[in-house]
């Protein structure tokens, strides 16, 4: 099932990629977009191909394989996290400050990309085996970040209390993802009542992180 999202159009054919990290990006860009309308297991070498106009065989040569094209993807992802992280620990002077800049930066990467968190959100769901492996060997150490971030606001905390509500915290940003990219399109509204709803959602999106942080 299509999500009708114009930001999974096929490119026009014919547009010329001369460089390699053009065609570097324009592979994985593909590629992120199909995992994040159809999921890891519905997609095929020669749908990232056909997407991004570069051949096959080009496909094949730069990523090896289909599990290949999926570690690259998951490894872009989370290392954009983890630089939202490093740069939130160079930016502030205490807990609350670093928390405060991480959920500024993740929800504004929700907005302008949610295609990544609903890659983040496949994982989880089927993403297989191998998928599985090279997520939390690449997620992990991002992960450990954020639970040692978090035992810094709250040592009151069990620690598998603080992992707990970390995952909360991550797979908060999935479900707002989620919104902004099949539900809000698919609403049959003026596009201003959309943005009143995304700005609700948002408040909302926001107390309950604090809560998850907080309470």
């Amino acid at each position: 099932m299509s999500l009708a999202n114009p930001a999974v159009s096929p490119r026009k054919p014919g547009r010329p990629i001369s460089q390699n990290q053009s065609v570097l990006e324009s592979i994985l860009k593909s590629a992120e977009l199909l995992i994040a309308e159809k999921g890891f297991a519905a997609i095929t070498l020669k749908d990232v191909s056909q997407h991004s106009c570069a051949n096959s065989a080009m496909v094949a040569y730069y990523f090896g394989s289909k599990a290949g094209l999926s570690k690259a993807v998951l490894q872009k992802q989370f290392l954009k996290v983890d630089g939202i992280i490093r740069s939130a620990e160079v930016n502030s002077k205490n807990p609350q400050q670093f928390w405060k800049l991480v959920t500024e930066s993740l929800l504004s990467n929700a907005e302008a990309e949610p295609y990544c968190h609903r890659i983040h959100m496949w994982v989880a769901l089927e993403g297989g085996q191998l998928i599985q492996d090279v997520a939390h060997g690449i997620w992990n150490p991002v992960f450990a970040k954020l639970t040692n971030w978090l035992k810094e606001l709250r040592p009151d905390l069990k620690a598998d209390e603080i992992e707990a509500r970390c995952s909360l915290y991550c797979g908060s940003f999935q479900q707002y993802a989620n919104w902004l990219w099949v539900i809000s399109p698919s609403l049959n509204t003026k596009t201003s009542d959309k943005k009143l709803l995304q700005k609700n959602y948002k408040n909302l999106l926001q107390q309950n992180l604090n809560r998850i942080l907080q309470s």
